[in-house]
Formats: C-alpha cells, sequence, structure tokens
C-alpha cells in the first residue's frame, strides 16, 4: 500500500505547529517574537505596532489642573506591574473625570494584560475627550484587530493617519489589517507609503513580503525578503520567509539555507524548525526531519499538529511503532481530529494489529471522517499491505 499522505497534505499540517504570527517592533516591552512563512501557507500578517503610554511631564502635568490626580497618573507611570497601573490611573480619573492622558495610558494597560475590550473603552473615552490624538486612534485600532474587527481597526487607523499622515506606523498597521483581510493590494500599497516615509525600515520590506507572498508572488515576496536583510541582515524572520517563498519556487536547497540561517539566529525558532522538517521529507531525509520536529515537539508539547507531523515522518520512514505512539499522542490533545484515528490505522496495519486499527477507522467516521476504502478494505481482511 502506498503511503497516502501527500507532501501538501503533510505541510497542511504543520501550519498550527508553531501558531503563525508574523512579528514588526512592538512598544513599551511587549515582545517582538514573531513566526511566520510554512512553506505552503502565507505568513499570517503581524501583530499591529501600539503607541507608547505617555510619560509625566511634570510642568504640564499631562494635561490635567489636579495635583493629586497628576500624582496618581506618574506613580502609575513608574509602576511595572499592569494591574497596579490600572489602579493608579483609575484613581486619576476618579479625581478628575477629564484626564484625558490617564484614560488613554490607562488603556495601554488593559492592552498590556490582553483586556482589549477594557482598552477599547478606555480608548474611546480619551479619543472623546481629544479627538485629535493620533496615538489613541491608532492604539483602538489595535484592540480593535485584536479582537477580530478588521473594518473598525482600518477605520480608526485610517484616522490616525488623517492626523498624522507622515507616520509610517499608522500606514504599516493599516497594511496589516488589509492583509489579515486578504486585501494584500490594499496592504502592499500602505507598506509603500510607509517605505517613502522611512526607507531604511527592514520590516516595512518583511512586511510587503508578507503581502506579496499571500498573492502568490514568491519572486516579489523574495525580493522584499532579500530588500529587508539587507536592512537588517540579523532579520530572523525574514529568512525564514524567504526559504518558504523559495520552496514554493521549487528551489528546496536555498530554502534549506534560509531555514539554516534563521535558525542559527535564533535557535528557539519554532516555525524555522517545522518548515525546514517539511523539506527534509520531501527530500526524504527522515531522520533529520524527525529531529528538527523533536526540537518542535520540546517547545509546543501540547501542539496536536507537532505530534501528527512527526508521526508522518516517521510512517515515511517505516517507523510504524514510533508513529502509532506520536498519532496516539496527537489524539490525546485533538480527540475529535479524525485523519489522526485514520492514519493510525493505516500504522496498526503494518504492524498487524488488525482489531486495534479496526477500532481506529471506526472511531474516524464517529468524528465525521470518511476512511479511505483501499485502507477498509485491507483492515477488514486482516492482510499486510504490500509494499
Amino acid at each position: 500500500m502506498t503511503q497516502r499522505n501527500t507532501i501538501l497534505a503533510v505541510a497542511a499540517a504543520v501550519v498550527a505547529v508553531a501558531g503563525l504570527v508574523a512579528g514588526v517592533r512592538l512598544q513599551k516591552g511587549v515582545p517582538a517574537e514573531g513566526q511566520a512563512g510554512e512553506a505552503p501557507t502565507p505568513p499570517t500578517p503581524p501583530a499591529p505596532t501600539r503607541q507608547t503610554p505617555q510619560a509625566p511631564d511634570a510642568e504640564a502635568m499631562n494635561g490635567t489642573t489636579n495635583l493629586q490626580a497628576y500624582a496618581a497618573f506618574a506613580r502609575a507611570a513608574d509602576a511595572a506591574d499592569p494591574r497596579e497601573q490600572i489602579r493608579l490611573y483609575t484613581r486619576a480619573v476618579e479625581l478628575d473625570p477629564k484626564y484625558m492622558q490617564a484614560y488613554y495610558n490607562r488603556g495601554n494597560a488593559h492592552a498590556d494584560r490582553g483586556a482589549h475590550r477594557d482598552a477599547i473603552r478606555d480608548f474611546t473615552t480619551a479619543i472623546g475627550l481629544d479627538g485629535k490624538c493620533a496615538e489613541a486612534w491608532c492604539n483602538r485600532g489595535c484592540a480593535y484587530q485584536d479582537i477580530g474587527d478588521l473594518d473598525a481597526a482600518i477605520r480608526d487607523f485610517s484616522k490616525a493617519i488623517a492626523l498624522k499622515p507622515r507616520d509610517a506606523t499608522y500606514y504599516l498597521n493599516r497594511s496589516d489589517a488589509h492583509a489579515r483581510k486578504k486585501d494584500y493590494g490594499a496592504s502592499i500599497a500602505d507598506c509603500n507609503r510607509a517605505i517613502a516615509l522611512t526607507p531604511d525600515d527592514a520590516d516595512l520590506y518583511y512586511n510587503r513580503g508578507n503581502a506579496r507572498y499571500g498573492q502568490g508572488d514568491w519572486a516579489g515576496a523574495i525580493r522584499d525578503y532579500s530588500l529587508a536583510i539587507q536592512r537588517n541582515p540579523i532579520h530572523a524572520l525574514a529568512y525564514n520567509n524567504r526559504g518558504s517563498a523559495r520552496a514554493r519556487q521549487g528551489d528546496a536547497a536555498a530554502a534549506l539555507a534560509d531555514y539554516d540561517k534563521a535558525i542559527a539566529l535564533n535557535g528557539d525558532y519554532v516555525r524555522a524548525y517545522a518548515n525546514r522538517a517539511v523539506i527534509y521529507f520531501r527530500q526524504k531525509r527522515y531522520a533529520a526531519a524527525v529531529k528538527d520536529m523533536d526540537r518542535v515537539v520540546a517547545q509546543r508539547p501540547k501542539n496536536p499538529s507537532a505530534y501528527r507531523f512527526r508521526a508522518d515522518i516517521r510512517a515515511g520512514a517505516g517507523q510504524w511503532t514510533q508513529a502509532v505512539a506520536d498519532y496516539t499522542e496527537a489524539i490525546s490533545h485533538s480527540p475529535q481530529h479524525a485523519g489522526t484515528y485514520e492514519k493510525r490505522a493505516e500504522a496498526l496495519l503494518r504492524l498487524k494489529k488488525y482489531a486495534e486499527a479496526q477500532q481506529d477507522l471506526a472511531s474516524c467516521r464517529e468524528m465525521g471522517g470518511r476512511p479511505d476504502p483501499d485502507l477498509v478494505r485491507l483492515v477488514e481482511a486482516g492482510v499486510q499491505p504490500n509494499k
């Protein structure tokens, strides 16, 4: 029986391994981690860039005339814990309900904690008090994007652009939102505007490369990733994504070189290990592919896709016992995935464990799957498939 897992099916299974989140600069201490560029899948657009909270200004008291409110504001700005910041900013707005900067900063603190709807409320209040604060429009747009309301995000980023048309960050954020809507043309247009303003920013070319990747323009994506690398030679994300575009062009050697470089720059780069494992699998370099997926599993021990893909690799190498173990682990984390039961059934068939294989085929059907008729016939007959 021939192996039924095509390269595209295997590669698609890897998409969820690392959680595709391409990254741009984030401010106020937010980690700028990013991962993107699975070989068969367009990179996920990066997270939007929020503007930083306002620092205390003792002379202007950040827009309040209430000394106690300003004192609470200043202490909040110095606090490291977002919860303490929120408490103190809340005190500031209790003392001065029209303290726009305190609402704005509290919105940032809510966003730091992942409380995006609370952040939206505070940014909305800040905008109501000062509709010309581009930073508040921008950060509310970021919060809308974080909850998946891309149309609202685009409207807010557009308002920020209207207020400050020479701030490249606002175009970049709107580009990200357009890309998430798969409006890659609009995303590229905004990247072009941002590049015109700050032509030495590597991340702008990187993001435009992601949009071109989304369009299927592999050559254009490679050019942009290369431009990003020229401006930032340690841009691991750009190497990874360029590798994926090269893999799409069928240039496995160049793809591997880029994945190698991405990993050399960031030894914990899960997505690059997963992408490289796909290439190794295509080349039937099973031991190398398993080794890379070992790194992925070590960093994503609860991700069923990682176990499924490593099992697929082991099945390709004829390591049926190990494949069964990995499929079993994948099922423990995702028991509703019909395809994993079917794959484990094939591995069990290879091990002549016909009754267990039959149980897996039944589970596959219960989950809405439609097992391969040849596999069903062989299991039912209890016959070792031809190799």
